[in-house]
């Protein structure tokens, strides 16, 4: 009887998946002859979140893996009736998160744990005091209405979701081999990704399955780092792979310095980040390189200042002056939790920019995000970011790793700089909804996700030390 009763379970649960099959290979033609372009759309990204859904819940590592690929594929979005629609990439981003709290909540958390509180503690005080922030910005600091509820919320999700994927990475990529999958993976269809846009014509093409719009600084930081970390310092490789990614270097920088020289944002961080990653590998010959660099900048500086600043003159001062006015509203008026997520562009009507009565925007990460969360948000943002710069310098040196992983620390590290220099341009980091808007978590997930592989290169890095002795400390940088 039992065995009679499983085998039914088994057949039933058998034909729920043959109909499931059946169901989504039918919906398709369906759509494409009775539905509109909208609801292909809400259909298609519904079915995309489902199978993510199951994918996370049933393969964490995988789901991981899914979400970084929905940064270039999968290019639907749902329309909020404002200036910013919802990528798959914010919708993936719930999904990943709501399932680790799930897993976390419901007590199936044996195996986790704080592996570097140093980290931990700052991420989970900014998280803590932007939900505070969200609190405090309900209180009327200035005769006006703040931001919209939806805004609000929109903004709260993007400083916090993209923070908690530092703690998923650190409990779901637990190995080497995970961590080769996701750089692996980014840089091919990174590399996909530039290659189309020199053909756009097929580019266009395959807009149903493509994302066409350009990344950010964080997307070609990340290209370059981690692409010239393996090519130059990962022992492993073959000579073929190596020169392949020293193609894919010099093509992501040609993109910037040749193709878009006057965008900043798209090759200053990735070469901010670049040099950060010979200072961690080769100290002499970064040196050298930096000196080399500072006397050709002093010898063409004009030619740089009239590049960087072509149609650029009026928004370099407009920062400057908006910069003050931010930072001395919320000084004025709520400096611990500043006035909550998105609410200050609301405010800046009140303090005339160059003689204008005008909303405005920082256009700085930073200034952001004194504004939103106050200094302590601010400070606890800054001490993470340190607190990961210190963990990767000190793994930069670990000899009882492999080549990949030796390389991996420092395109981390590089990476980790050229994204803080890039959130001195612009919100990139934690895109805000009234500038960079949800359009730029596409960029920001990837960026998160190499973010929180620091911890898991730590982890790693750990269990091939512990392989070998397990009473001797992990080795001190060299």
């Amino acid at each position: 009887m039992i065995r009679t009763r499983e085998w039914r379970q088994e057949s039933n649960n058998r034909y729920r998946r043959l109909a499931i099959v059946v169901l989504v290979l039918l919906s398709g033609p369906i759509l494409g002859l009775f539905g509109s372009r909208q609801l292909i759309a809400v259909a298609l990204g519904g079915i995309a979140a489902l199978l993510l859904t199951v994918i996370v819940l049933k393969r964490p590592p995988v789901g991981l893996l899914g979400l970084m690929m929905l940064s270039f594929l999968v290019p639907i979005t749902i329309g909020t009736g404002t200036g910013t629609e919802v990528s798959m990439s914010v919708v993936g981003l719930a999904l990943v998160v709501g399932a680790f709290l799930l897993e976390v909540s419901t007590g199936d958390s044996q195996n986790v744990r704080l592996t570097v509180p140093s980290i931990y503690l700052p991420l989970s005080i900014f998280i803590a005091v932007t939900l505070l922030s969200f609190l405090a910005g309900q209180l009327p600091w200035y005769p006006l209405d703040p931001a919209p509820m939806t805004a609000q919320l929109g903004q709260l999700g993007v400083l916090v979701l993209l923070p908690c994927l530092v703690f998923i990475m650190d409990r779901y990529i637990v190995t080497e081999r995970w961590l080769k999958r996701l750089v692996w993976l980014f840089l091919g269809f990174g590399s996909v990704y530039v290659l189309l846009t020199f053909f756009p014509s097929v580019q266009a093409a395959l807009s149903f399955v493509v994302v066409q719009s350009p990344n950010g600084p964080l997307f070609w930081t990340w290209m370059t780092c981690l692409a010239f970390g393996q090519a130059f310092f990962n022992s492993q490789l073959s000579v073929l792979w190596r020169v392949v990614l020293v193609g894919i270097t010099a093509v992501s920088l040609y993109m910037g310095l040749v193709i878009t020289p006057q965008f900043a944002s798209g090759w200053l961080p990735a070469l901010v980040g670049l040099t950060a990653l010979l200072w961690a590998a080769r100290p002499r010959f970064a040196a050298v390189a930096t000196v080399f660099m500072l006397i050709l900048g002093a010898i063409f500086a004009s030619e740089i200042v009239d590049l960087l600043l072509i149609n650029e003159e009026y928004s370099a001062v407009t920062r400057v002056e908006a910069g003050k006015i931010v930072v001395g509203m919320v000084m004025e008026r709520s400096p611990l939790l500043g006035f909550g997520p998105a609410n200050y562009r609301f405010y800046t009507i009140e303090n005339p920019i160059l003689g204008w009565n005008v909303l405005f925007n920082s256009h700085n990460q930073y200034i952001d995000l004194l504004a939103q969360t106050g200094l302590l948000g601010a400070a606890a943002f800054l001490w993470y970011s340190v607190s990961t710069g210190a963990l990767l310098w000190r793994l930069r040196g670990y000899q009882r790793v492999s080549g990949f992983l030796r390389a991996l620390s420092y395109s981390l590290f590089g990476g980790l700089i050229g994204m803080v220099a890039a959130g001195m341009l612009a919100d990139w980091l934690l895109p805000f909804v009234y500038n960079i808007t949800l359009a730029g978590m596409r960029d920001a997930v990837p960026g998160w996700m190499f973010l929180g592989a620091a911890l898991s290169l730590h982890r790693v890095a750990t269990m091939h030390d512990s392989s070998r002795s397990d009473e001797q400390p992990l080795p001190r940088p060299a």
